[in-house]
């Protein structure tokens, strides 16, 4: 939706909309490439959301190589240190 109708529109939607579900009771996420926006645009639609998570790769065969790390949640208590995520075998 930010690539097609540009950063206004775009929070313009997401502030309408994140009121109305918030009034109802529900907690937002937001879960956006940060590598297809600029840096501006992320900053500007990421304060609209009560939570952010990020998930993270590595390579590095001595650490957690898939990870869950939880950047904010407002209002909710959450576990602060990355989550490894583990396949199911």
């Amino acid at each position: 939706m930010l690539v097609t109708f540009g950063l206004k529109t775009t929070r313009k939607w997401i502030a309408e909309l994140t009121t109305n579900l918030i009034s109802k009771g529900f907690t937002i996420l937001a879960v956006i490439n940060p590598l297809a926006h600029s840096s501006e645009e992320l900053n500007n639609l990421l304060e609209l959301f009560d939570g952010e998570i990020s998930l993270t790769q590595t390579e590095d065969p001595l650490e957690c190589r898939k990870s869950l790390i939880v950047k904010k949640l407002r209002n909710q208590d959450y576990i602060k240190n990355p989550i490894c995520l583990t396949k199911q075998k």
